[in-house]
Formats: C-alpha cells, sequence, structure tokens
C-alpha cells in the first residue's frame, strides 16, 4: 500500500479543545485542518521531513517563524500569499509545526516552502523513545481583503489533500532532527557519522 495523505483533525473541530485547556490555552475551535502522511501504522515516519510545496503560480512569504526542536512549545510556523489576477481578496496559507522553512520571499508553484514536523503543541508529544511522535501538518487557509482582517475558511475548499502534489524524496538529512535530539547529539555529530558510513560503503569498507 502506497503512502497516502490521512486527515486527523477537521476545521472547526472541538475534539481537541478540552486537551488545550488542560494546557491553559482557549482554543475552542481548531481553524484549519491537521493531516499526516502515508498509512496509520507508519504515518510518524513517513510525515517528518515531508515537503510542502507552493500550490499557487507565484506566492510571497508574509510570515515565517522558526520552530524549536522536537519537544519545544516553539512550533515552526509560515504563512505565503497569493492573489489571483483580477480578484481583490488575497489568500493566504499557513502551516504550522514546520522543522524547517525556507528562507526567501517569493515561491513558485512548486517549488518546497517548508518541511512537516513536529514541535510546538501536538499530542501525543515526542519523547527520546517516539522521536517521530506528533508530526503532523497544520494546514490553515484565509480570506483577506485589503484592510479588513482576514476570514478563515476550511483548507478543503481549496485544496484536494487527497491528490497532493508528490515531489521526490526529501532524504534522510531531513529526519535527522528527532533523531539527534532524541540521543543528544547534534545534528552535526549525525551527518559527521553518516559521512563516515557513506565513505566505508564507497570504499567497500577498507
Amino acid at each position: 500500500m502506497g503512502w497516502r495523505v490521512i486527515l486527523t483533525q477537521g476545521f472547526k473541530s472541538t475534539a481537541m479543545a478540552e486537551w488545550h485547556k488542560l494546557q491553559g490555552r482557549n482554543w475552542p475551535e481548531h481553524l484549519a485542518v491537521d493531516v499526516v502522511i502515508g498509512t496509520p501504522e507508519y504515518s510518524q515516519w513517513a510525515t517528518y521531513g515531508a515537503q510542502i510545496v507552493c500550490p499557487f503560480p507565484e506566492a510571497k512569504m508574509i510570515n515565517r517563524e522558526v520552530g524549536g526542536d522536537p519537544g519545544s512549545q516553539k512550533g515552526g510556523r509560515f504563512q505565503i500569499s497569493y492573489t489571483p489576477p483580477g480578484q481583490t481578496a488575497e489568500i493566504i496559507m499557513g502551516g504550522v509545526h514546520c522543522s524547517e522553512i525556507i528562507d526567501k520571499e517569493t515561491f513558485k508553484e512548486g517549488e518546497v516552502v517548508a518541511y512537516i514536523g513536529n514541535n510546538g503543541y501536538v499530542n501525543p508529544p515526542p519523547t527520546p523513545a517516539e522521536a517521530y511522535a506528533g508530526g503532523h501538518l497544520h494546514l490553515s487557509y484565509t480570506l483577506r481583503e485589503p484592510g479588513q482582517n482576514g476570514i478563515p475558511h476550511d483548507p478543503l475548499e481549496i485544496f484536494n489533500i487527497y491528490e497532493p502534489f508528490r515531489g521526490k524524496d526529501s532524504g534522510f538529512e531531513k529526519d535527522i532532527t528527532p533523531i539527534a535530539w532524541a540521543m543528544g547529539w547534534s545534528k552535526e555529530k549525525i551527518n559527521e557519522i553518516l559521512n563516515m558510513v557513506k565513505k566505508a560503503m564507497s570504499t567497500g569498507g577498507t
């Protein structure tokens, strides 16, 4: 069975309201959708490090906040905006819990904007034994007229998560952070070990 996108929490869901309340946050509604990638059994490994790409002909980055390591309450988040020709309302796509966000101002359709992670307020939270736990994309869609506050809408109105953009695998280097965090090592240390292994394999272990 191939990987697929799985909806884990819908727009305006109240399923997590009590959990957030216990954490001291008054978030009665979920004004986004949550998705993971893979199969129900293997989603945490397939989800972390997956690409989030620009779905618009051209978009500009209007908000970029780099997150912390897994387990950190600082969730990496971004917002990109696009105004269709002949329209005044600005479409704003947002993502939260990103492990990495590309540092540039504009994006073309299909370009990588960020990578899915598990920092910020996720449930279940990652632990050293389950370093990839909680990984998902919190995807939001807002319409904003000039001079007005944006109005949240269900992202499924415009995004078909069941036919997502399928790019190439992002590679093991995008999966390193949880392993490094769990082992108390730096990403540089993990990369050093990986390079030693690659060198040994390329020389036949001699």
